[in-house]
């Protein structure tokens, strides 16, 4: 049996949080705003005290609901202003100034970003990266979804940061393959008739598609030297902002700061 099937994790992305992610687990109730006693702590004048509230719907296979709760400067999803909206993977949420992107992937979230106990009184619980997992030996665990715009860059991104090792198999439209990590080091990649940089090159400048991470596997072309990921991911990064700057192409939906482009919200007494 595949082990991703029939587990889902729920996150919130966004640059505000530490490592970039908040974990979501079912049955759970978020409180976001200003308040310190809040879930998701957000201090900001543009945010309400008791701004928003993320809450477990057992609804069919189940998933999380955003209702406003009665907040100045309101909830918006996708740039409309809701009440209460059934959140849908990728939407992108706007509370105040910030901005976060909810995420439904297939498998368990702790593969990435480590175990953690979800502690309902925890009022500031934040993601923390786990550090070199073990995995069983012979075991193989999975975390798969989907991405668009610069998605695929930040899970790289954070493979490396958390020193993680396994093969991250991507899917797109125009090119499909596989890279291989070692304790966070690109080590080998395939796409088709390309190997190594230029097969890492081609995979990442992909703008969506599909991604499953396995914690299995060894590459069949040890390099003595890993390739420098770094080097490759500021290229990368330079090309897109370059791109979105003319115009070409489109930009990831969550600013660098994770705040919204406006800054005109009424500021909260």
């Amino acid at each position: 049996m595949d082990p991703a099937e029939g587990v889902k994790s729920y996150c919130l992305v966004s640059p505000v949080f530490q490592h970039g992610v908040k974990r979501l687990v079912p049955f759970e109730r978020y409180v976001v705003g200003r308040d310190p006693r809040a879930r998701i702590h957000l201090n900001s004048n543009t945010v309400s005290r008791r701004h928003a509230l993320l809450l477990w719907i057992d609804a069919e296979e189940g998933g999380f609901m955003l209702e406003d709760l009665g907040s100045r400067n309101g909830v918006r999803v996708g740039g409309r202003k809701i009440k209460r909206h059934f959140l849908n993977d990728d939407d992108l949420i706007k509370v105040g100034t910030f901005k976060f992107r909810f995420r439904v992937m297939s498998g368990d979230l702790g593969m990435l970003f480590g175990a953690q106990a979800a502690a309902a009184a925890d009022a500031d619980e934040t993601v923390a990266m786990a550090e070199h997992d073990e995995v069983p030996e012979g075991s193989e665990s999975r975390l798969a979804g989907k991405f668009a715009r610069t998605e695929l860059l930040e899970i790289v991104q954070l493979i490396e940061l958390n020193s993680k090792s396994g093969v991250l198999q991507i899917t797109g439209s125009e090119h499909s393959g596989r890279i291989h990590f070692r304790d966070g080091r690109l080590i080998q990649a395939d796409a088709g008739d390309r190997q190594d940089v230029e097969a890492a090159r081609l995979l990442l400048e992909l703008r969506e598609g599909a991604f499953e991470l396995i914690d299995a596997s060894k590459p069949d072309r040890p390099r003595d030297e890993p390739i420098s990921l770094q080097a490759l991911l500021l290229e990368l990064t330079k090309a897109r902002d370059e791109k979105d700057e003319s115009g070409v192409g489109s930009g990831s939906g969550i600013d660098d700061d994770g705040s919204g482009v406006r800054t005109d919200e009424t500021v909260q007494e």
